[in-house]
């Protein structure tokens, strides 16, 4: 069934909504790298656009008076409540990640490429949107966690990024003779 159907066979209504869809995923990349590069100071502050760094609101002063055996802080400075916001960070993730896979895999399953190269693009995909929302948890609490974190971002950049690649190369080749 899925081999009738191909992204190049599409009316042009359908090839302008591909064609968007694969556009704001492409975004979406973009401006996870943008993240990434302001909070790793790879873009310095003069240059970083004042409604970016600036909070919507006031948030509370941290209360230091207490002491480091008090806050349950571990050595490195993390505490039990960095390690519940890692967890909700994950969990944000995953479920973001999870809706990007289905909704860019669902489109990659209509494109030319071979099955077996189609495997291995949603098995990569699927593996580093599992493999993030683990390094996320453990995050800055080892440098394990932050390098899987590292490498599984980038695998799913990469992944999203091949997808959308094929995806517009497919929107322009030239409709297939019916069979």
């Amino acid at each position: 069934m899925f081999e009738s159907i191909k992204i190049s066979n599409l009316p042009p209504y359908a090839k302008l909504f591909v064609g968007l869809f694969t556009t704001l995923m492409l975004c979406v990349c973009a401006w996870t790298i943008l993240i990434l590069y302001i909070q790793e100071g790879m873009i310095s502050e003069e240059d970083v656009p004042a409604y970016v760094t600036e909070p919507y609101g006031q948030a509370e002063e941290a209360d230091d008076t207490k002491a480091e055996s008090e806050t349950g802080e571990a050595e490195n400075g993390l505490g039990p409540d960095q390690f519940e916001h890692n967890l909700k960070l994950a969990h944000t993730h995953i479920n973001g990640q999870t809706l990007l896979f289905f909704a860019i895999g669902l489109v990659f399953l209509f494109t030319s490429v071979k099955p077996k190269i189609k495997i291995a693009t949603l098995w990569v995909f699927g593996l580093s949107v599992f493999v993030h929302a683990f390094g996320l948890a453990g995050q800055h609490f080892h440098w394990f966690y932050d390098d899987i974190l590292a490498i599984s971002g980038f695998l799913i950049l990469g992944s999203i990024a091949y997808m959308a690649f094929v995806i517009y190369v497919n929107l322009f080749e030239k409709p297939a003779d019916s069979l």
